[in-house]
């Protein structure tokens, strides 16, 4: 990886504000653009995830602490735990299958989801 790909990355990780821009599936775009392989495209993304989402976590853990109900801070923790080992496990099964396929079936799931959602058939 070189400072232009780090640039170029870092600029399509930008992307992700706008609505419905997904940050991995931006990045990993980008890093295959500029000639990765899949697998290391997306493993990078997912890297690149961890101080983003980590840190919207430390954020938003202020307000989800003063809105635990009666039942304590348990529920709270089995949801991030719940939440963590899903997204270790559904990231090994991305990457397995990125081993072996392409990106195209995303691109084009993304791609009939946004012409349902502007056609307003789905509300």
């Amino acid at each position: 990886m070189g400072v232009g790909d780090g640039w170029l990355i870092g600029a399509a990780q930008a992307l992700a504000i706008i609505p419905g821009v997904s940050r991995s599936g931006s990045t990993i775009t980008a890093s295959l653009m500029a000639g990765w392989q899949r697998e290391s495209a997306a493993e990078f993304s997912f890297l690149l995830g961890i101080p983003a989402i980590g840190l919207t976590g430390l954020v938003e853990l202020p307000d989800a602490l003063k809105q635990v109900s009666i039942t304590g801070v348990i529920p709270l923790l089995v949801g991030v735990v719940t939440a963590g080992v899903v997204s270790w496990f559904t990231i090994g099964l991305l990457l397995t299958y990125l081993r072996r396929n392409s990106t195209w079936v995303f691109v084009i799931y993304r791609l009939v989801f946004g012409l349902v959602l502007l056609s307003g058939r789905v509300s």
